[in-house]
């Protein structure tokens, strides 16, 4: 008979600890005291012993490295939640934080929006988020990368710089780098068919410091002007003032929320309007944080306290306010298409004087222009003129250089061929008179080699007689000698001594 009912939602804020231990490689080179440190005494009690005294707090869960918390129950609770209409978040601290930390927070994180994004009919459900970075004084849109006070931002509302996407994917995108300063992501969606719009808030806090300061939130924005203590010793009042007046059922006195842009947008959920679910990071050891830690604890455990009731966000309002933020928006749009139209007008004026000055120094150049072509052309031909005048006198004066020179050298070859023909004339006779003295040395020569001939025969027949009588003189030279050494021989044999 009814559909689209809105529900309630009644719980309290959770609490879950990480408990990170200290690496030896750090203790090596800050040693020191580890006689207080953090333990799990049950999976829901933290313990801190010291030599004089014992603290414990009692948590939702926790648990200590290396392992990790089973909060699947929780974000599926917290995305449900989202579906339904209401509006819940997530809240991360941390303490002496490192890489690894940083690393476990963004999977925690991860795991919300995956949840979420799982359990969406993208194509029956519109998304929008926002990504703002905040100080005690100022905002930074992570997404335009824009700077607003948090005064402009708390009055206008963070709905006004929201973006629709696609897919959880492309907020992810984004939110997956971190941030330096405390951020706060939102994420609206809306249902289609229910015409309800539910919201999920991840708020950062990065390392905050809750050791109390000025009570006076106005005299303590004006001495840190653009710090980060204030907002968060802001809020700690907040939620020990609601977890007092919870635990003790009496009234505490009145809190500002709307100062600061932390407690402006958690107040809804301190105040038990919406689902809250914190998730801290601490170091086991107290050595360097124990005043900070011990504080942490206290506020996680006084939270922990702090009674939930959600109601479903109407569908009537939702669609009234979707209604007047598209109006602003587009009121927004018209005044600035108006401004720009005036502008554009302004800047037609302005350019149609522009061009009538330009139109009349165009006539006044043309004017000159057209003067200047006339001159020019009148000394153009004047210059033509003396330039052929010229010209031609230059070619008489190369005509008449001509012919004289063709004369002179008409007349000199003349002369030259009678010479040359005289030369060769001479030249004819002396080489007739030396091919016949040739000729008669040629004759002579035939003659000389045929008289050498004949003296080449007389003398090798002379020749062959010397060698004859050579021939017989060295026999008879022999002959001789050989008669010698027979007398010689015999006149021995005899003993005839011819030097005597």
């Amino acid at each position: 008979m009814f559909k689209n009912l809105a529900t309630v939602h009644t719980d309290k804020i959770k609490t879950f600890v990480n408990l990170h231990t200290t690496k030896l490689d750090l203790l090596e080179l800050h040693p020191h005291d580890h006689s207080m440190c953090l333990s799990i005494k049950e999976p829901s009690t933290i313990q801190a012993v010291d030599r004089t005294r014992h603290i414990q707090w009692t948590l939702d869960a926790c648990c200590r490295d290396p392992d990790k918390l089973a909060i699947e129950a929780e974000t599926q609770m917290l995305a449900d939640l989202v579906l339904q209409g209401h509006d819940a978040a997530a809240l991360y601290i941390e303490l002496g934080g490192t890489h690894a930390t940083f690393k476990l927070k963004q999977e925690q994180k991860k795991v919300i929006l995956d949840t979420l994004s799982n359990a969406l009919d993208t194509s029956n459900t519109a998304i929008k988020y926002a990504f703002f970075g905040f100080t005690d004084t100022y905002c930074y849109d992570l997404r335009r990368n824009t700077v607003c006070s948090s005064g402009s931002l708390i009055e206008n509302g963070i709905d006004h710089w929201m973006k629709h996407v696609d897919s959880i994917d492309d907020i992810w995108h984004l939110v997956s780098k971190g941030s330096k300063i405390p951020s706060v992501l939102k994420i609206s969606v809306l249902n289609a068919s229910t015409k309800r719009s539910g919201t999920l808030f991840l708020f950062d806090l990065l390392e905050p410091k809750f050791i109390e300061l000025d009570s006076n939130t106005t005299a303590a924005g004006v001495s840190n002007t653009n710090g980060i203590d204030n907002c968060f010793d802001n809020l700690r009042f907040l939620i020990r003032t609601i977890a007092k007046s919870t635990s003790e059922d009496v009234s505490g006195e009145p809190v500002i929320t709307d100062y600061y842009f932390l407690t402006h947008m958690m107040s809804k959920f301190v105040c038990s309007q919406g689902q809250l679910a914190v998730f801290a990071h601490l170091n086991e050891c107290l050595k360097y944080q124990r005043k900070e830690s011990i504080l942490l604890l206290d506020l996680l455990e006084s939270m922990r306290g702090i009674k939930v009731v959600s109601l479903a966000n109407s569908a009537t309002v939702v669609k009234e306010s979707n209604f007047n933020y598209k109006v602003d928006e587009y009121k927004d749009k018209l005044q600035r298409a108006r401004n720009e139209i005036n502008e554009k007008k302004t800047m037609i004026t302005r350019f149609k004087t522009i061009c009538q000055e330009l139109h009349e120094i165009v006539n006044e150049k043309e004017v000159q222009q057209r003067n200047f072509e006339i001159q020019y052309e009148k000394k153009r031909k004047e210059d033509l003129a003396r330039m052929r005048a010229q010209a031609y006198l230059r070619r008489d004066k190369m005509v008449d250089k001509h012919r004289n020179t063709i004369k002179k050298i008409q007349n000199l070859t003349m002369s030259t061929l009678a010479e040359l023909k005289k030369r060769m004339n001479k030249v004819s006779k002396e080489r007739n008179h030396w091919e016949q003295r040739f000729k008669d040395e040629e004759g002579e020569m035939k003659r000389w080699k045929m008289k050498q001939g004949e003296l080449a025969s007389i003398w090798k027949k002379k020749e062959f007689d010397l060698l004859r009588e050579v021939n017989i003189l060295r026999s008879e030279r022999e002959e001789f000698i050989k008669m010698f050494q027979t007398l010689q021989a015999s006149l021995i044999a005899k003993n005839i001594d011819l030097d005597n």
